[in-house]
Protein backbone atom coordinates (compact mmCIF):
# COMPACT_ATOMS: atom_id res chain seq x y z
CA UNK A 1 0.00 0.00 0.00
CA UNK A 2 3.00 2.33 0.45
CA UNK A 3 4.54 1.42 -2.90
CA UNK A 4 4.19 3.63 -6.02
CA UNK A 5 0.75 3.20 -7.60
CA UNK A 6 1.64 0.76 -10.44
CA UNK A 7 3.59 -1.53 -8.12
CA UNK A 8 0.96 -1.20 -5.40
CA UNK A 9 -1.73 -2.35 -7.80
CA UNK A 10 0.24 -5.47 -8.75
CA UNK A 11 1.07 -6.30 -5.14
CA UNK A 12 -2.54 -5.83 -4.02
CA UNK A 13 -3.72 -8.11 -6.83
CA UNK A 14 -1.34 -10.74 -5.46
CA UNK A 15 -2.70 -10.15 -1.96
CA UNK A 16 -6.26 -10.73 -3.17
CA UNK A 17 -5.20 -13.91 -4.97
CA UNK A 18 -3.37 -15.13 -1.87
CA UNK A 19 -6.33 -14.50 0.43
CA UNK A 20 -9.64 -13.94 -1.42
CA UNK A 21 -11.43 -13.17 1.87
CA UNK A 22 -9.12 -10.30 2.92
CA UNK A 23 -11.39 -7.30 2.37
CA UNK A 24 -8.90 -4.46 2.92
CA UNK A 25 -6.84 -5.67 -0.06
CA UNK A 26 -9.81 -5.26 -2.45
CA UNK A 27 -10.58 -1.82 -1.07
CA UNK A 28 -6.98 -0.65 -1.32
CA UNK A 29 -6.63 -2.07 -4.85
CA UNK A 30 -9.80 -0.30 -5.99
CA UNK A 31 -8.62 3.00 -4.52
CA UNK A 32 -5.27 2.65 -6.32
CA UNK A 33 -7.16 2.08 -9.57
CA UNK A 34 -9.26 5.20 -8.93
CA UNK A 35 -6.10 7.22 -8.30
CA UNK A 36 -4.87 6.09 -11.74
CA UNK A 37 -8.19 7.05 -13.40
CA UNK A 38 -8.99 3.39 -14.02
CA UNK A 39 -12.62 3.63 -12.94
CA UNK A 40 -13.85 0.48 -14.67
CA UNK A 41 -11.03 -1.56 -13.15
CA UNK A 42 -11.93 -0.18 -9.72
CA UNK A 43 -15.58 -1.15 -10.16
CA UNK A 44 -14.62 -4.67 -11.25
CA UNK A 45 -12.44 -5.04 -8.14
CA UNK A 46 -15.28 -3.88 -5.90
CA UNK A 47 -17.76 -6.18 -7.68
CA UNK A 48 -15.39 -9.11 -7.04
CA UNK A 49 -15.19 -8.10 -3.41
CA UNK A 50 -18.99 -8.10 -3.11
CA UNK A 51 -19.09 -11.65 -4.48
CA UNK A 52 -16.98 -12.83 -1.53
CA UNK A 53 -18.04 -13.42 2.07
CA UNK A 54 -15.93 -10.65 3.54
CA UNK A 55 -15.99 -9.29 7.09
CA UNK A 56 -18.84 -6.84 7.82
CA UNK A 57 -16.58 -3.75 7.95
CA UNK A 58 -15.10 -4.54 4.53
CA UNK A 59 -18.59 -5.17 3.09
CA UNK A 60 -19.78 -1.78 4.33
CA UNK A 61 -16.62 -0.04 3.08
CA UNK A 62 -17.03 -1.57 -0.38
CA UNK A 63 -20.61 -0.25 -0.48
CA UNK A 64 -19.33 3.15 0.56
CA UNK A 65 -16.67 3.27 -2.15
CA UNK A 66 -19.15 2.18 -4.83
CA UNK A 67 -21.64 4.85 -3.74
CA UNK A 68 -18.91 7.50 -3.89
CA UNK A 69 -17.94 6.42 -7.39
CA UNK A 70 -21.59 6.45 -8.51
CA UNK A 71 -22.16 9.93 -6.98
CA UNK A 72 -25.00 8.31 -5.00
CA UNK A 73 -25.22 10.64 -2.00
CA UNK A 74 -28.07 8.78 -0.32
CA UNK A 75 -26.25 5.47 -0.72
CA UNK A 76 -23.00 7.05 0.48
CA UNK A 77 -24.58 8.27 3.71
CA UNK A 78 -26.25 4.90 4.33
CA UNK A 79 -22.99 3.02 3.78
CA UNK A 80 -21.02 5.54 5.83
CA UNK A 81 -23.49 4.98 8.69
CA UNK A 82 -22.81 1.24 8.49
CA UNK A 83 -19.04 1.83 8.52
CA UNK A 84 -19.29 4.14 11.53
CA UNK A 85 -21.46 1.67 13.43
CA UNK A 86 -18.84 -1.03 12.86
CA UNK A 87 -15.93 1.30 13.66
CA UNK A 88 -17.23 3.80 16.25
CA UNK A 89 -13.76 4.80 17.46
CA UNK A 90 -12.89 6.47 14.15
CA UNK A 91 -13.67 10.10 14.96
CA UNK A 92 -12.79 11.35 11.48
CA UNK A 93 -15.49 9.10 10.00
CA UNK A 94 -17.95 10.22 12.69
CA UNK A 95 -17.29 13.85 11.81
CA UNK A 96 -17.71 13.07 8.11
CA UNK A 97 -21.03 11.36 8.85
CA UNK A 98 -22.29 14.30 10.93
CA UNK A 99 -21.39 16.77 8.17
CA UNK A 100 -22.99 14.55 5.52
CA UNK A 101 -26.23 14.23 7.46
CA UNK A 102 -26.40 17.99 7.94
CA UNK A 103 -25.80 18.55 4.22
CA UNK A 104 -28.61 16.07 3.48
CA UNK A 105 -31.01 17.89 5.79
CA UNK A 106 -31.05 15.10 8.39
CA UNK A 107 -30.46 17.59 11.17
CA UNK A 108 -31.70 15.56 14.16
CA UNK A 109 -29.52 12.62 13.17
CA UNK A 110 -26.59 14.95 12.55
CA UNK A 111 -27.01 16.43 16.03
CA UNK A 112 -26.98 12.94 17.53
CA UNK A 113 -23.71 12.13 15.73
CA UNK A 114 -22.13 15.40 16.91
CA UNK A 115 -23.20 14.47 20.44
CA UNK A 116 -21.43 11.11 20.09
CA UNK A 117 -18.32 12.94 18.94
CA UNK A 118 -18.49 15.30 21.93
CA UNK A 119 -18.17 12.33 24.27
CA UNK A 120 -14.79 11.50 22.70
CA UNK A 121 -13.58 14.94 21.62
CA UNK A 122 -14.62 16.79 24.76
CA UNK A 123 -12.39 19.79 24.12
CA UNK A 124 -13.18 20.21 20.42
CA UNK A 125 -15.19 23.44 20.38
CA UNK A 126 -16.15 22.98 16.72
CA UNK A 127 -18.04 19.83 17.68
CA UNK A 128 -20.16 21.80 20.16
CA UNK A 129 -20.72 24.63 17.67
CA UNK A 130 -21.77 22.25 14.91
CA UNK A 131 -24.00 20.36 17.33
CA UNK A 132 -25.69 23.62 18.27
CA UNK A 133 -26.51 24.50 14.65
CA UNK A 134 -27.70 20.96 13.85
CA UNK A 135 -30.02 21.08 16.87
CA UNK A 136 -31.26 24.54 15.88
CA UNK A 137 -31.98 23.43 12.31
CA UNK A 138 -33.88 20.41 13.66
CA UNK A 139 -36.07 22.71 15.76
CA UNK A 140 -34.42 22.01 19.12
CA UNK A 141 -33.98 25.59 20.33
CA UNK A 142 -33.21 24.77 24.00
CA UNK A 143 -30.79 22.01 23.00
CA UNK A 144 -28.98 24.33 20.60
CA UNK A 145 -28.51 26.95 23.32
CA UNK A 146 -27.28 24.30 25.75
CA UNK A 147 -24.57 23.26 23.27
CA UNK A 148 -23.53 26.88 22.77
CA UNK A 149 -23.32 27.43 26.53
CA UNK A 150 -20.88 24.53 26.73
CA UNK A 151 -18.86 26.07 23.87
CA UNK A 152 -18.84 29.43 25.66
CA UNK A 153 -17.76 27.78 28.92
CA UNK A 154 -14.75 26.29 27.16
CA UNK A 155 -13.86 29.55 25.35
CA UNK A 156 -15.13 32.42 27.55
CA UNK A 157 -13.10 35.08 25.71
CA UNK A 158 -13.96 33.87 22.21
CA UNK A 159 -16.42 35.99 20.22
CA UNK A 160 -17.82 33.12 18.17
CA UNK A 161 -20.04 31.45 20.82
CA UNK A 162 -22.03 34.66 21.28
CA UNK A 163 -22.30 35.10 17.50
CA UNK A 164 -23.60 31.52 17.17
CA UNK A 165 -26.05 32.15 20.01
CA UNK A 166 -27.24 35.20 18.09
CA UNK A 167 -27.85 33.04 15.03
CA UNK A 168 -29.85 30.53 17.07
CA UNK A 169 -31.99 33.26 18.64
CA UNK A 170 -32.48 34.92 15.23
CA UNK A 171 -33.56 31.69 13.54
CA UNK A 172 -36.17 31.29 16.26
CA UNK A 173 -37.31 34.90 15.81
CA UNK A 174 -36.08 35.95 19.24
CA UNK A 175 -34.77 39.17 17.76
CA UNK A 176 -34.08 41.12 20.94
CA UNK A 177 -32.04 38.22 22.33
CA UNK A 178 -30.29 37.85 18.97
CA UNK A 179 -29.27 41.51 18.93
CA UNK A 180 -27.89 41.27 22.48
CA UNK A 181 -25.83 38.18 21.61
CA UNK A 182 -24.49 39.68 18.39
CA UNK A 183 -23.44 42.85 20.19
CA UNK A 184 -21.74 40.80 22.89
CA UNK A 185 -19.80 39.00 20.16
CA UNK A 186 -18.86 42.30 18.54
CA UNK A 187 -17.62 43.73 21.85
CA UNK A 188 -15.35 40.71 22.31
CA UNK A 189 -13.87 40.95 18.81
CA UNK A 190 -14.92 43.93 16.61
CA UNK A 191 -12.67 42.70 13.79
CA UNK A 192 -14.20 39.24 13.45
CA UNK A 193 -15.22 38.82 9.80
CA UNK A 194 -15.06 42.60 9.35
CA UNK A 195 -17.90 43.27 11.78
CA UNK A 196 -20.18 40.40 10.71
CA UNK A 197 -21.90 40.30 14.12
CA UNK A 198 -22.66 44.01 13.86
CA UNK A 199 -24.37 43.53 10.51
CA UNK A 200 -26.55 40.75 11.89
CA UNK A 201 -27.29 42.83 14.99
CA UNK A 202 -28.61 45.62 12.76
CA UNK A 203 -31.11 43.26 11.16
CA UNK A 204 -32.08 41.83 14.54
CA UNK A 205 -32.76 45.38 15.75
CA UNK A 206 -34.86 46.09 12.67
CA UNK A 207 -36.97 42.96 13.06
CA UNK A 208 -37.47 43.76 16.74
CA UNK A 209 -38.98 47.09 15.66
CA UNK A 210 -35.98 49.36 16.23
CA UNK A 211 -34.89 50.60 12.80
CA UNK A 212 -33.08 53.65 14.20
CA UNK A 213 -30.69 51.49 16.22
CA UNK A 214 -30.16 49.35 13.12
CA UNK A 215 -29.22 52.48 11.15
CA UNK A 216 -26.63 53.42 13.75
CA UNK A 217 -25.13 49.94 13.68
CA UNK A 218 -24.93 50.02 9.88
CA UNK A 219 -23.13 53.40 10.07
CA UNK A 220 -20.70 51.87 12.54
CA UNK A 221 -20.25 48.87 10.26
CA UNK A 222 -19.48 51.09 7.26
CA UNK A 223 -16.52 52.65 9.10
CA UNK A 224 -15.20 49.20 10.05
CA UNK A 225 -15.47 47.80 6.54
CA UNK A 226 -13.97 50.85 4.88
CA UNK A 227 -11.02 50.58 7.27
CA UNK A 228 -10.74 46.88 6.39
CA UNK A 229 -10.60 47.73 2.68
CA UNK A 230 -14.01 46.30 1.80
CA UNK A 231 -15.06 47.97 -1.45
CA UNK A 232 -18.64 46.76 -1.90
CA UNK A 233 -20.30 48.10 1.24
CA UNK A 234 -22.56 50.30 -0.89
CA UNK A 235 -24.38 47.12 -1.96
CA UNK A 236 -25.05 46.19 1.68
CA UNK A 237 -26.07 49.76 2.50
CA UNK A 238 -28.44 49.97 -0.47
CA UNK A 239 -29.96 46.58 0.34
CA UNK A 240 -30.49 47.74 3.94
CA UNK A 241 -32.19 50.97 2.86
CA UNK A 242 -34.41 49.26 0.30
CA UNK A 243 -35.58 46.45 2.54
CA UNK A 244 -36.19 48.74 5.52
CA UNK A 245 -38.63 50.90 3.58
CA UNK A 246 -36.45 53.51 1.87
CA UNK A 247 -36.52 52.35 -1.72
CA UNK A 248 -35.89 55.74 -3.34
CA UNK A 249 -32.83 56.33 -1.16
CA UNK A 250 -31.50 52.86 -1.96
CA UNK A 251 -31.83 53.34 -5.71
CA UNK A 252 -30.31 56.82 -5.54
CA UNK A 253 -27.37 55.43 -3.56
CA UNK A 254 -26.57 52.77 -6.17
CA UNK A 255 -26.89 55.17 -9.09
CA UNK A 256 -24.66 57.65 -7.26
CA UNK A 257 -22.07 54.93 -6.65
CA UNK A 258 -22.00 53.66 -10.23
CA UNK A 259 -19.50 56.24 -11.64
CA UNK A 260 -17.03 55.46 -8.86
CA UNK A 261 -16.98 51.72 -9.62
CA UNK A 262 -13.80 51.24 -11.64
CA UNK A 263 -14.17 47.53 -12.40
CA UNK A 264 -16.73 46.02 -14.76
CA UNK A 265 -17.69 43.43 -12.14
CA UNK A 266 -18.44 46.12 -9.54
CA UNK A 267 -20.59 48.04 -12.00
CA UNK A 268 -22.38 44.84 -13.01
CA UNK A 269 -23.28 44.10 -9.38
CA UNK A 270 -25.01 47.49 -9.15
CA UNK A 271 -26.91 47.02 -12.40
CA UNK A 272 -27.97 43.48 -11.43
CA UNK A 273 -29.53 44.83 -8.25
CA UNK A 274 -31.15 47.77 -10.06
CA UNK A 275 -32.78 45.45 -12.61
CA UNK A 276 -34.50 43.53 -9.81
CA UNK A 277 -35.68 46.71 -8.10
CA UNK A 278 -36.88 48.19 -11.41
CA UNK A 279 -39.04 45.12 -11.95
CA UNK A 280 -40.36 45.16 -8.39
CA UNK A 281 -41.49 48.72 -9.14
CA UNK A 282 -43.13 47.56 -12.38
CA UNK A 283 -40.79 49.65 -14.54
CA UNK A 284 -39.72 47.32 -17.36
CA UNK A 285 -38.38 50.24 -19.37
CA UNK A 286 -35.85 51.08 -16.66
CA UNK A 287 -35.07 47.38 -16.23
CA UNK A 288 -34.31 47.05 -19.94
CA UNK A 289 -31.96 50.05 -19.82
CA UNK A 290 -30.13 48.76 -16.75
CA UNK A 291 -29.86 45.30 -18.27
CA UNK A 292 -28.39 46.82 -21.43
CA UNK A 293 -25.87 48.79 -19.36
CA UNK A 294 -24.94 45.54 -17.64
CA UNK A 295 -23.36 44.36 -20.88
CA UNK A 296 -22.64 40.79 -21.88
CA UNK A 297 -23.20 38.44 -18.92
CA UNK A 298 -20.03 37.12 -17.29
CA UNK A 299 -21.77 35.03 -14.64
CA UNK A 300 -25.07 33.32 -13.91
CA UNK A 301 -26.53 36.24 -11.97
CA UNK A 302 -25.84 38.68 -14.82
CA UNK A 303 -27.40 36.25 -17.29
CA UNK A 304 -30.51 35.99 -15.12
CA UNK A 305 -30.71 39.78 -14.77
CA UNK A 306 -30.57 40.24 -18.56
CA UNK A 307 -33.17 37.51 -19.02
CA UNK A 308 -35.76 38.77 -16.53
CA UNK A 309 -35.58 42.33 -17.95
CA UNK A 310 -37.23 41.25 -21.21
CA UNK A 311 -40.77 42.43 -22.02
CA UNK A 312 -43.72 40.91 -20.16
CA UNK A 313 -44.88 37.63 -21.67
CA UNK A 314 -46.96 34.52 -21.11
CA UNK A 315 -45.47 31.66 -19.09
CA UNK A 316 -45.00 29.60 -22.26
CA UNK A 317 -43.16 32.47 -23.94
CA UNK A 318 -40.81 32.81 -20.95
CA UNK A 319 -40.08 29.09 -21.27
CA UNK A 320 -39.32 29.47 -24.99
CA UNK A 321 -36.99 32.38 -24.30
CA UNK A 322 -35.18 30.32 -21.68
CA UNK A 323 -34.82 27.40 -24.08
CA UNK A 324 -33.15 29.72 -26.58
CA UNK A 325 -30.80 31.43 -24.13
CA UNK A 326 -29.96 28.57 -21.76
CA UNK A 327 -29.82 25.72 -24.25
CA UNK A 328 -26.64 24.21 -22.79
CA UNK A 329 -27.59 21.27 -20.51
CA UNK A 330 -24.97 22.48 -18.02
CA UNK A 331 -27.14 25.57 -17.50
CA UNK A 332 -30.29 23.67 -16.52
CA UNK A 333 -30.27 24.99 -12.95
CA UNK A 334 -29.64 28.58 -14.12
CA UNK A 335 -32.42 28.26 -16.69
CA UNK A 336 -34.88 27.09 -14.05
CA UNK A 337 -33.98 29.98 -11.74
CA UNK A 338 -34.22 32.49 -14.56
CA UNK A 339 -37.74 31.35 -15.45
CA UNK A 340 -38.76 31.22 -11.81
CA UNK A 341 -37.66 34.78 -11.10
CA UNK A 342 -38.99 36.06 -14.43
CA UNK A 343 -42.48 34.73 -13.71
CA UNK A 344 -42.56 36.15 -10.19
CA UNK A 345 -41.35 39.57 -11.32
CA UNK A 346 -43.89 39.49 -14.15
CA UNK A 347 -46.72 39.03 -11.67
CA UNK A 348 -47.38 35.39 -12.55
CA UNK A 349 -47.25 33.66 -9.16
CA UNK A 350 -49.65 30.88 -10.13
CA UNK A 351 -47.59 29.97 -13.20
CA UNK A 352 -44.39 30.25 -11.14
CA UNK A 353 -45.50 27.65 -8.58
CA UNK A 354 -44.52 24.48 -10.52
CA UNK A 355 -41.19 26.03 -11.49
CA UNK A 356 -40.40 26.89 -7.89
CA UNK A 357 -41.45 23.43 -6.81
CA UNK A 358 -38.73 22.08 -9.11
CA UNK A 359 -36.24 24.63 -7.79
CA UNK A 360 -37.10 23.70 -4.22
CA UNK A 361 -36.55 20.00 -4.89
CA UNK A 362 -33.12 20.74 -6.37
CA UNK A 363 -32.08 23.16 -3.60
CA UNK A 364 -29.77 21.83 -0.84
CA UNK A 365 -31.58 21.54 2.51
CA UNK A 366 -29.28 24.09 4.11
CA UNK A 367 -30.03 26.85 1.58
CA UNK A 368 -32.81 28.34 3.69
CA UNK A 369 -32.96 31.63 1.77
CA UNK A 370 -33.77 29.90 -1.51
CA UNK A 371 -36.20 27.43 0.05
CA UNK A 372 -38.05 30.29 1.73
CA UNK A 373 -39.32 31.56 -1.62
CA UNK A 374 -41.30 28.40 -2.39
CA UNK A 375 -42.58 28.25 1.20
CA UNK A 376 -43.86 31.83 0.96
CA UNK A 377 -45.33 31.22 -2.48
CA UNK A 378 -47.46 28.49 -0.91
CA UNK A 379 -48.72 31.02 1.61
CA UNK A 380 -46.78 29.46 4.48
CA UNK A 381 -44.13 30.76 6.84
CA UNK A 382 -40.77 29.05 7.07
CA UNK A 383 -40.14 27.35 10.42
CA UNK A 384 -36.86 29.18 10.94
CA UNK A 385 -36.12 32.79 10.05
CA UNK A 386 -33.51 33.23 7.32
CA UNK A 387 -30.23 34.50 8.74
CA UNK A 388 -28.72 37.73 7.35
CA UNK A 389 -25.61 37.01 5.29
CA UNK A 390 -22.81 39.42 6.26
CA UNK A 391 -20.60 38.23 3.41
CA UNK A 392 -22.79 38.66 0.33
CA UNK A 393 -25.90 40.55 -0.76
CA UNK A 394 -28.80 38.53 -2.12
CA UNK A 395 -30.11 40.68 -4.99
CA UNK A 396 -33.49 38.94 -4.81
CA UNK A 397 -33.96 39.39 -1.06
CA UNK A 398 -36.47 42.20 -1.61
CA UNK A 399 -38.55 39.88 -3.80
CA UNK A 400 -38.57 37.28 -1.00
CA UNK A 401 -39.60 40.02 1.44
CA UNK A 402 -42.50 40.94 -0.82
CA UNK A 403 -43.73 37.35 -0.89
CA UNK A 404 -43.87 37.27 2.91
CA UNK A 405 -45.78 40.56 3.25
Amino acid sequence: MEAPAPAAGELLDKAVAADPLFGPAYIAAARVAVSQNRREDALQILDRAQSRKLDPLSVATVKLDKAVMAHDEKGRIAALTEVVDLNPADTSLLRQLAESKSAAGEFSEAAAVWQKLSATLRDDVDVWNQMAYARAWSGDYPGALAAIREYARMRPKDANPADSAGDIHFMNRKYAEAAASYLESFQKDPSMQAGASLYKAAWAKFYSGDRNSGDKLMDQLRAIREKAGVTNFHLFQADWLYRTGRQKEAIALLRRELPSQTSADAQAACYEQLVVWDLLAGDRGAAAKDAEALGQPKNALAAIARFIAQPSATASEWEKRADAIFSNPALTAVRRLAVGYALLLDGKQKEAMPVWEQIDRATPPGDFAMRAIYTRLKGSKEKLAVLPNPNAVNQFAALADKLSS
